[in-house]
């Protein structure tokens, strides 16, 4: 049992996540994430029979990227509304000195 896991973001509340083996899977239950630490590099792309043994490497892979990709795409929204709310500010504080000197 891992506690404090963000899932579903980084704002999003934490909760308490079970992990298991692969092994210990059924057939049938949907998308598997892997978090694999490698000496490859991400240019160097990846199969699922590098990810190991118990891994069938039939699977096919949806998605491949790295932490900091992966980081970076989660907090892309509040970059983009934090980047609006800079550009607004800016804005008002021209429109302000523009009226301080009419």
């Amino acid at each position: 049992m891992a506690a404090d896991v963000k899932r579903f973001g980084l704002e999003a509340e934490a909760q308490s996540e079970v992990y298991r083996s692969y092994d210990q899977l059924k057939e049938g239950l949907g998308l598997i994430k892997l978090a694999l630490r490698t000496a490859a590099t991400p240019a160097m792309g990846f199969c699922s029979a590098a990810a190991g043994p118990g891994v069938r490497s039939e699977l096919p892979i949806e998605s491949v990227m790295t932490m900091d990709q992966r980081l970076s795409e989660s907090v892309a929204p509040r970059r983009f509304q934090m980047l609006l709310f800079g550009l607004f500010a800016v804005i008002a504080l021209v429109m302000a000195q523009q009226g301080s000197t009419a």
